[in-house]
């Protein structure tokens, strides 16, 4: 990691503009990266003019990270680094992307389908984009630090552990975590929890609504909902505010998996998946999708694909 740290680094000098992109859709770890990079460069680096691009998302960009940045380039070099993500088509702002002079990926996701960039660090054994970022902040010869870099960080690591709870948390996780607390200076519940973890009154009633909706096969351990866009609508979410809800279902231990489907336009549906235990990694790749082994996703499913997806799950 520091060979290719120190490569970063030496782009990151070169360039007067740099565009800092994420995965669509994007969660805490997605955001959390994103923002806290653009945080430390401008702390570190004299004169850079540092953007996020990408689509606000609905909760966090109000209530804990800036807004995203509107970015209108003409003839101008630009350095693109990717966080969270390592295919184009996944890039929320892709086109931006690809007109750089020069690429830039770091992720943790699995790297089979990974497209090229100029420098790529994927490391699928972190379970956050923030805590591979963490790692190299932290131990960084540029020592400007402060609390939203630190904030941002450990939000992105909570996220994507599901707060320290999943088998993929180590023992490096709860060090760097450890450490951006004393040198963030902050209360993770007051500071981060309290703003973006707690549930609204109407967000709960929308889970419960989807809950009396999934479908349970005992046999299997599958669990699943399907939302198509009058759904949705009823509801009053979007896709992927529907989909995001799976984690409140993952918690129930009857549910060895859990599928959450939901269109996002005419026709074609967005999927996440979640697993205890069993690998589903493999299967979704089938679907054209990625991830993690025990979450995943894929999106563009036909109503039969997504069926499909659900039956060959049950057979795991």
């Amino acid at each position: 990691m520091k060979k290719e740290f120190r490569l970063i680094c030496k782009k990151i000098k070169e360039f007067e503009y740099i565009v800092i992109a994420r995965h669509q859709n994007s969660d805490l770890d997605a955001l959390g990266s994103q923002f806290a990079l653009k945080e430390w460069i401008n702390l570190n680096y004299k004169g850079k003019k540092v953007y996020c691009i990408g689509e606000n998302h609905q909760k966090y960009n109000k209530l804990f990270f800036p807004k995203c940045d509107l970015v209108d380039f003409e003839n101008q070099k630009f350095l693109a680094i990717c966080l969270d993500v390592n295919q184009f088509n996944r890039i929320d702002g892709e086109d931006l992307f690809k007109k750089a002079n020069y690429t830039i990926c770091i992720d943790h996701h699995d790297a089979s389908g990974a497209d090229s960039f100029g420098i790529s660090y994927i490391n699928s054994k972190k379970i956050a984009c923030c805590e591979i970022l963490a790692d190299f902040i932290l131990s960084a010869k540029l020592k400007k630090i402060n609390n939203n870099v630190c904030k941002y960080l450990f939000a992105g690591i909570s996220g994507d552990s599901g707060n320290f709870y999943f088998e993929a948390c180590n023992a490096n996780t709860f060090k760097v975590g450890a450490k951006l607390l004393e040198k963030g200076n902050f209360n993770q519940f007051k500071d981060f929890h309290a703003i973006v973890g707690l549930d609204s009154l109407e967000d709960t009633k929308v889970v419960h609504k989807i809950f009396d909706k999934i479908t349970y096969d005992q046999k299997s351990g599958v669990a699943y909902y399907i939302n198509n866009s009058s759904e949705l609508k009823e509801l009053g979410v979007t896709a992927h505010g529907a989909n995001e809800k799976i984690g409140k279902f993952n918690h129930i231990e009857e549910y060895k998996i859990i599928v959450a489907a939901s269109e996002y336009e005419e026709g074609l549906y967005r999927c996440s998946i979640r697993s205890k235990s069993k690998n589903v990694i493999e299967t979704v790749k089938k679907y054209g999708g990625g991830g993690h082994k025990l979450a995943c996703g894929v999106k563009e499913l036909k109503i039969e694909q997504v069926e499909s997806l659900i039956s060959e799950l049950k057979q795991l």
